[in-house]
């Protein structure tokens, strides 16, 4: 699982929280370290921040579908705006979060990520 947040406490926690229920999980600080990185390709599962600096949460899931490394993807954000809901409406993920992330749906959200990767209807 991949987690790309620009929110450095945020995501410490999400990920520790991720790992206290079994999963690995690689995290990113920006969409660039994970380009840079091999993990992207042996994953199942994209978690991203709407809103980061340089490259946004879609335009991460886009470009690895365009680099042929696409995967089923969770959005989260803080925001809950009119530019917010614009960029999410130009995306197809699995859901939206909105910060703080409630863990139930979280899991719930992952759970059909990962159904999604193993190609099992949702």
């Amino acid at each position: 699982m991949l987690l790309v947040d620009d929110d450095r406490s945020f995501l410490r926690a999400a990920a520790r929280l991720i790992r206290c229920e079994g999963f690995t999980v690689s995290t990113f600080d920006n969409p660039a370290d994970l380009f840079a990185s091999e993990t992207a390709k042996k994953n199942a599962c994209l978690i991203a921040d709407v809103h980061m600096s340089g490259m946004n949460g879609i335009e991460l899931a886009n470009a690895l579908v365009q680099a042929g490394r696409g995967l089923p993807f969770i959005l989260i954000t803080g925001r809950n705006d009119s530019e917010t809901q614009r960029l999410i409406d130009k995306a197809d993920p699995v859901t939206v979060l909105f910060k703080p992330i409630d863990d139930t749906a979280l899991f719930a959200a992952i759970d059909r990520a990962l159904k999604l990767s193993r190609g099992s209807a949702v």
